[in-house]
């Protein structure tokens, strides 16, 4: 009787741990932006070709991405070749020689 005692009250322990971390996660922007993403890659994978407003957010010659790190977001000079923050390696998408 002992054991299955024990083994609803794990059961209930991570069931309950379970729900806690996906409310977590669900609310988070994080979570949102990944949906966001999905759904774009979806309808572009159904259409062919992502709408004209998504091909602006995916773009990645926008003027924000010129002086934002694209990993962490970081503020970048002109003259940076990577990323202080993360140290990602910056490419120039014109450039035939990258780095």
């Amino acid at each position: 009787m002992e054991i299955f005692t024990w083994i609803v009250l794990s059961i209930i322990h991570l069931l309950l741990l379970y729900v806690i971390i996906m409310a977590a996660i669900d609310g988070s922007e994080q979570t949102a932006l990944l949906r966001e993403i999905r759904d774009m890659l979806k309808q572009q994978m159904q259409t062919g070709q992502p709408e004209a407003g998504d091909r602006e957010k995916m773009d990645p010659s926008t003027e924000e991405s010129d002086r934002n790190c694209p990993a962490c977001r970081h503020d970048l000079a002109d003259t940076d070749v990577e990323c202080p923050s993360c140290g990602l390696v910056l490419v120039d998408p014109g450039d035939d020689n990258p780095r």
